[in-house]
């Protein structure tokens, strides 16, 4: 009896323990998340307090799996959640505060490096991958990109007050790593793709690169008088960017509208090259924008001669022609090294010297030194012949030389309007600031000397019509650009960036 009892209370126990088992809810972490009120919950139970406002269910474009996003509100701040949906766990989160409070400041800025010590304080022990100044809708921005352990993080400070306006974190798909091959769709689909967001054209231009570490087709597309930017992302073909903008029309009256032929073709221009080089072979051509018109510049050998010419793509005019002679050889050593200064040739010849040939270039266009800016000038070696390239500027127009070294004879000469410079421009007659200036005032407001910086670029241009020196430079593996009023030596705008 005592036997029946133990085996009638085992039963019953099993009983209870099968009822029990198939009473037990369902959690999200133990089947992932199939419902769009799971990630939900999951969101405000990490954003305590905060009020949902959207969910939505989509595929990563990293990885490729699915993902519940979840965006909330909660005081001054914007939130967004990403949820894997195989296992319910937060692969991304962000905040950013709301425009309403988001204040253009004043003051100084406060520099790169504080801001670097503010983002190694919010994310302790993390590499800055990137750090670089931005303006976005009116506001000085520092954005700093940075990676710690399985996690890449991006902040946004307020470049004035150093507030924190941006912050997220992503968990760095295992599908990145150097050991997994991926796939991507081929340079056709890429194509195909961008061809239909825009609507039909002819793909100028496409290119394979990286983007935020992600894998991109960048594909430049002219449809009508429009041309578009579009980036396609490599592995899922999706369309991550559209940039469109109109190409400008010579005639006023003439129709914007997508699907006209706005511009000629690559088969015209060449054909109206070849006639104004009078024959020979087009051995280059390019579509290209110039102060934001289209241009084709073409490339044409005839005879002795080779000619760069330069033709607006919308009308076909011909709006500049440069002629040079191609130099024979005068070595039988074309590996030879470069002459230096008072090396003489084997007639007995001299180099005439840099400051001969300055001379030659300026006295050809009725100058002298004080009306000149010098921009480049370098003794070079090109096909066995030593010449003299020498660059420099007025306030309208760039002047490009090449002289024969050791005779002074004029090779070849270039002379081409500053951009937006007028003839009349008000303020021409206005003394400005050498561009040794400019690189001493660029270099200085970064806090170097520009004996110390290897300088990249240094060019008058104008904007708006002002006259602006571009300054590019590099230090310490970081890169930094200028644009300084040519007249006051005021910096106008300035960026700076990590030499990747």
């Amino acid at each position: 009896m005592k036997k029946k009892h133990i085996l009638l209370g085992m039963v019953f126990a099993l009983c209870l323990i099968c009822a029990g088992a198939l009473c037990v809810p369902q959690t999200a972490s133990a089947k992932g998340i199939t419902k769009a009120s799971q990630a939900k919950k999951l969101a405000k139970k990490q954003v305590k307090g905060a009020t949902s406002i959207k969910v939505k269910k989509e595929r990563d474009n990293d990885n490729g799996v699915l993902v519940y996003q979840v965006e909330l509100v909660k005081g001054k701040k914007e939130y967004e959640l990403a949820y894997r949906a195989s296992d319910g766990k937060l692969i991304s989160q962000s905040w950013e505060l709301r425009k309403a409070y988001v204040k253009k400041g004043s003051g100084k800025l406060i520099g790169l490096k504080k801001c670097k010590s503010l983002a190694k304080k919010q994310v302790s022990n993390g590499k800055i991958v990137k750090a670089v100044k931005k303006r976005s809708k009116g506001i000085d921005l520092y954005d700093i990109k940075m990676q710690k352990s399985n996690k890449k993080y991006e902040l946004k400070y307020h470049a004035r007050t150093g507030k924190l306006l941006e912050y997220e974190w992503e968990l760095i798909s295992k599908n990145t790593s150097s050991n997994t091959k991926k796939k991507y769709i081929s340079e056709e689909q890429a194509k195909q793709a961008a061809l239909e967001t825009a609507g039909g054209g002819s793909v100028v231009k496409i290119k394979f690169t990286t983007d935020d570490g992600i894998k991109v087709y960048e594909i430049d597309i002219i449809n009508g008088n429009y041309e578009y930017e579009i980036t396609v992302h490599a592995e899922t073909g999706k369309i991550l960017d559209v940039d469109k903008e109109r190409i400008h029309s010579a005639n006023p009256g003439e129709s914007t509208e997508p699907g006209q032929d706005a511009i000629i073709s690559q088969e015209e221009a060449s054909a109206i090259a070849l006639e104004a080089a009078g024959g020979g072979s087009v051995v280059k051509i390019k579509l290209d924008t110039d102060d934001g018109v289209k241009v084709y510049e073409v490339d044409v050998i005839n005879g002795n001669f080779e000619y760069e010419i330069e033709i607006l793509a919308s009308t076909g005019d011909v709006l500049k022609t440069e002629k040079k002679t191609i130099k024979p050889s005068t070595s039988d050593n074309p590996g030879q090294t470069q002459p230096n200064p008072g090396q003489t040739q084997p007639d007995g010849k001299q180099l005439i010297g840099l400051d001969a040939a300055k001379q030659i270039s300026i006295a050809d266009v009725g100058l002298d030194a004080a009306e000149v800016s010098f921009q480049k000038t370098k003794l070079d070696y090109e096909d066995g012949m030593a010449i003299y390239e020498i660059e420099f500027y007025t306030d309208t127009y760039e002047y490009e030389y090449e002289i024969n070294a050791y005779t002074g004879e004029i090779y070849n000469k270039e002379q081409k309007k500053i951009a937006g410079a007028s003839e009349n421009q008000p303020g021409n007659t206005e003394s400005k600031i050498s561009i040794e200036d400019a690189k001493s005032i660029a270099a200085s407001h970064a806090g170097l000397s520009a004996s110390d910086v290897r300088f990249k670029k240094a060019k008058l241009d104008w904007e708006d019509g002002r006259a602006v020196y571009e300054i590019e430079f590099y230090q310490n593996g970081m890169e930094y650009e200028y644009e300084i009023d040519a007249i006051t030596g005021k910096i106008l705008d300035y960026e700076w960036d990590l030499d990747d």
